[in-house]
């Protein structure tokens, strides 16, 4: 009986040391926020990658003193008179100053494979008038359908012509019956509409793919 007891006592100290020796480790186990070392990385960003202004490849044209010389035009000054032209721009694949050729169809079709050897390059445009109310516009012309949705409005009509497909002769602004998948536009004609006397101002920018868009402002002459 006597051994059992000292056995039993003997184990109950042994563990309760064990408990006691644990409860130290935790008591002793601290943190030295010294010894700690804090790393801060620099992170720097770079700023964010843009591409290169695309070139102008496109522009208006006009022979503004002698036949078969053709300036560029970023600025046109002509009465607006209802049922009157205000221009017959010629939209020409170049960003030259000036141009020179007395065959126009000869001139665009060497402009235009200078740029893409392989097929002729498609022009579009983007008419942008504001009203005197301050009301603005903005119309996508790629083809006759376009054009023919401007006229509609009541404030400027458009004329739009192929001169690349043509035998030489008189010829018809595009339509639906003179229009096909290898028309294109070489010459925009702009004219008063009936409701003139409400545009304040007038834009027309051309683009072909690849470029960036070329611009006139066309202002009332008076």
């Amino acid at each position: 009986m006597i051994r059992r007891g000292l056995i039993l006592i003997i184990a109950l100290s042994v563990l309760l040391c064990s408990c006691t020796a644990r409860d130290n480790e935790k008591e002793e186990t601290t943190f030295d926020t010294d010894n700690i070392n804090i790393v801060v990385s620099e992170v720097t960003t770079s700023p964010p990658e843009t591409e290169p202004p695309l070139p102008c490849l496109i522009g208006f044209y006009d022979e503004l003193t002698t036949y078969g010389n053709y300036t560029r035009l970023t600025e046109w000054h002509e009465p607006w008179v209802s049922g009157k032209d205000i221009a017959v721009f010629d939209v020409i694949p170049s960003s030259d100053d000036s141009l020179v050729g007395s065959d126009y169809k000869e001139l665009w079709v060497e402009q235009s494979e200078k740029i893409s050897p392989d097929s002729l390059v498609k022009p579009y445009f983007l008419l942008e008038y504001t009203l005197k109310d301050g009301t603005e516009k903005a119309l996508e012309i790629k083809s006759y359908v376009d054009a023919e949705a401007v006229i509609a409005e009541g404030y400027l009509e458009v004329y739009l012509y192929d001169d690349i497909h043509q035998d030489g002769g008189w010829y018809y602004h595009l339509t639906e019956n003179t229009t096909n998948e290898d028309s294109v536009i070489s010459s925009f004609k702009l004219t008063a509409g009936k409701e003139i006397y409400s545009v304040k101002s007038i834009r027309l920018t051309a683009y072909i793919e690849g470029s960036s868009g070329a611009t006139v402002v066309v202002s009332n002459g008076y």
